[in-house]
C-alpha cells in the first residue's frame, strides 16, 4: 500500500486543487473545531452541514471541508491518524463516511453528489499500512450505494497464519463516473474515469475507464466512444468531454505507479490502449459545434416567424 506521499499524489491527479499541507491556512482553510489533538477546517461556512465524531480512540484526526457544501454528511473516526477530506460543492444527501482503522484516509473530489443515503468506509484494517479511499471529481452516485475499502474482518490460512485478504491497492473511483442505485464497489478496485457503474453490480475487479460494468460480480464492456452527462445542456456535455478528453484521450498517463497488484503492469493510459484514435477527439468537439449552431439556428427561425406573423397583422 502507498505511504502518505504516494496517497497525496494519487489524490492530486482525480481531484483538482488537491493537497495535504501542514498548515492548512496556507491552503485557505481555517480551524472551525478542535476535541483533543483531532481538528476540523473549513473554508466556508458550509461545513456547518457536515456532522463529525470522533471516538474514544480517535487521535490526530482531520477533517477538511472545501467551500460551498451543500446537503448532509455525516463523518465519524473510530481510531488514530486519519484524514477525510471533501471538496468544494460537493452535494450529498445522507452521506455516512467512515474512517474505521488506523492511517484511513477518504479522500472525496470536488462536485461529487449522491442522491440519497450512501455509506463509503475505510472499515477496520488487518494491519498498520494506510487504509485509502479516493472519489475523483464530478462522480455522481445514486442512493443505496456502498463503497468499502476492506472486508472488514481477516481471513486466515489456518496452516500458516497469514492473513489472506489484506487489501492490495487503495480504492479510486476517477473522475465524472456514474455509480447507479444499490452499487456495492469492494477493496482494491479502481473505477476509470467517464464509466457507468450500472444498478445493482458489486464491483469485486478493476473496471477500465470509458466502460459499462454490470452484473455481479460486474463485467466490463466499451461504452465504444460514448460519454455520458448530468444534463442535456451544452454546459454539461461540455464537462463531459473535458473529462473524457483528458482521461479517455490523453496520451500521457495521469496514474503514478503505486499501489499496483502484485507487482502488475500499470494500468493503461486510456480504455483505448496505445491504439487512441486522436481523430475521435476532432469529431466530438465538431458534433459539440455543430449542435450549437443548430440550435442558435432554429432560434433565429423562430424569432423570424414571431416577426413575420406580427408583421402581417393588420
Amino acid at each position: 500500500m502507498p505511504d502518505r506521499s504516494q496517497i497525496v499524489a494519487l489524490a492530486k491527479d482525480v481531484i483538482a486543487g488537491f493537497s495535504l499541507a501542514d498548515d492548512p491556512q496556507v491552503l485557505g482553510f481555517r480551524q472551525v473545531y478542535a476535541e483533543g489533538s483531532n481538528r476540523v477546517f473549513a473554508r466556508d461556512d458550509s461545513y456547518q452541514a457536515v456532522t463529525v465524531t470522533f471516538g474514544t480512540r480517535s487521535r490526530g484526526c482531520t477533517v477538511y471541508v472545501c467551500e460551498n457544501f451543500r446537503g448532509h454528511a455525516s463523518v465519524r473516526f473510530d481510531e488514530s491518524n486519519s484524514v477525510v477530506y471533501i471538496g468544494a460543492s460537493c452535494r450529498l444527501r445522507k452521506t455516512v463516511m467512515r474512517a474505521r482503522s488506523h492511517n484511513s484516509y477518504l479522500l472525496v473530489g470536488n462536485g461529487v453528489t449522491t442522491t440519497g443515503r450512501n455509506t463509503w468506509a475505510c472499515t477496520a484494517a488487518s494491519d498498520t499500512s494506510p487504509n485509502v479511499l479516493i472519489i475523483g471529481d464530478d462522480c455522481m452516485f445514486a442512493a443505496e450505494v456502498t463503497v468499502r475499502t476492506t472486508d472488514g474482518h481477516p481471513v486466515y490460512d489456518v496452516r500458516s497464519g497469514r492473513i489472506r485478504n489484506t487489501p492490495l491497492a487503495p480504492v479510486v473511483i476517477e473522475p465524472h463516473v456514474w455509480i447507479g442505485k444499490q452499487v456495492t464497489i469492494l477493496k482494491s478496485v479502481r473505477v476509470g474515469a467517464c464509466s457507468i457503474v450500472a444498478l445493482r453490480a458489486v464491483v469485486t475487479r478493476d473496471v477500465p475507464r470509458g466502460s459499462l460494468a454490470t452484473g455481479i460480480p460486474a463485467q466490463s464492456k466499451p461504452l465504444e466512444g460514448k460519454v455520458w452527462a448530468r444534463t442535456p445542456t451544452m454546459g454539461d456535455r461540455r464537462k463531459a468531454m473535458h473529462f473524457y478528453d483528458r482521461y479517455c484521450e490523453g496520451d500521457q498517463a495521469i496514474t503514478p505507479d503505486v499501489g499496483q497488484k502484485n507487482g502488475a503492469a500499470p494500468r493503461p493510459h486510456s480504455v483505448f490502449g496505445s491504439h487512441a484514435d486522436t481523430s475521435r477527439k476532432t469529431r466530438n468537439r465538431i458534433a459539440l459545434f455543430v449542435a450549437g449552431i443548430a440550435l442558435a439556428g432554429l432560434q433565429l427561425l423562430t424569432l423570424g416567424a414571431t416577426f413575420w406573423n406580427e408583421a402581417m397583422v393588420p
